[in-house]
């Protein structure tokens, strides 16, 4: 996979720079001090992985990456704060398909961490896509594995 795009969106100016540095060792990193300046950014460049604080001016993280999953459907959202609660965590989850929260301050190890199984995690999504559609170009290629499928789990039938 080409190396990744990460966008990270933080009020905090001093914070945003330096995870930009940290992160840019490893992936292309675009920086947003607001949601504003996200959702901009996200109409200008392709991005895999959105991290995002929550407690910002003007629009939370959550509403942000709630507009992230209607725009982008296949960009993984991650989202910190340093006061999460329940209800948040579980609107973050259910409404904009949070794949990880975040507590502030974020270690910076649990951050490359988070982002490298979030890109994982897109990188499996896109070679599943891939194969469904070749198998689904092929119905030979499908009864094939249905074959296999069966043979390795005989009692729960052609999937496992």
């Amino acid at each position: 996979m080409p190396t990744a795009t990460i966008l990270i969106v933080d009020d905090d100016a001093t914070l945003l720079e330096s995870l930009g540095r940290a992160l840019g060792r490893t992936y292309r990193v675009l920086l947003a001090e607001s949601g504003a300046d996200a959702l901009q950014l996200l109409e200008q460049e392709t991005v895999d992985v959105v991290v995002s604080d929550h407690h910002m001016p003007g629009m939370t993280g959550a509403q942000l990456l709630q507009q992230v999953a209607t725009r982008r459907e296949g960009t993984v959202r991650i989202l910190s704060s340093a006061q999460p609660d329940l209800a948040m965590a579980i609107k973050a989850i259910n409404q904009g398909d949070v794949f990880r929260i975040l507590v502030k301050p974020v270690e910076l190890a649990e951050l490359q961490v988070a982002v490298h199984l979030a890109v994982e995690k897109l990188q499996l999504e896109r070679e599943h896509r891939a194969l469904r559609s070749l198998v689904a170009a092929h119905p030979e290629l499908e009864r094939e594995l249905e074959q296999r499928l069966s043979a390795l789990w005989p009692s729960k039938g052609a999937t496992p």
